[in-house]
């Protein structure tokens, strides 16, 4: 799982839409301290906002830790060379594909 959580943050570093897709279930939540998304084409759709809005946002892996089907993954997000974010993602898998990401701002 843990190896799963990391080629979605490759994917996502790289602003890949179409690798983000693969990863996710068809029903697959996001969850933030603002927003809520549910199903594939709204989380797509939010994550393609976040990359036109953040054109070089990047997330840095910091620590990750492996709990039954869970991935908690703590990151800091570069929003630009300037402003960044501390977060802690807990990333639900099933049968080898995100069911939901909760990002809590810490």
């Amino acid at each position: 799982m843990e190896a799963l959580v990391i080629k979605y943050f490759k994917f996502w570093n790289s602003h890949d839409i179409d690798g983000l897709k693969t990863m996710f279930l068809h029903d697959v939540e996001l969850q933030d301290w603002e927003n809520s998304f549910v199903g594939i084409e709204n989380v797509l759709n939010e994550n393609k906002n976040i990359f036109n809005n953040f054109p070089k946002i990047k997330a840095e892996i910091i620590d990750i830790g492996v709990s039954k089907n869970k991935v908690m993954a703590q990151i800091v997000v570069n929003l630009d060379e300037y402003e960044t974010l501390d977060i802690v993602d807990v990333i639900t898998i099933d049968s080898g594909q995100i069911k939901s990401i909760v990002a809590y701002k810490c």
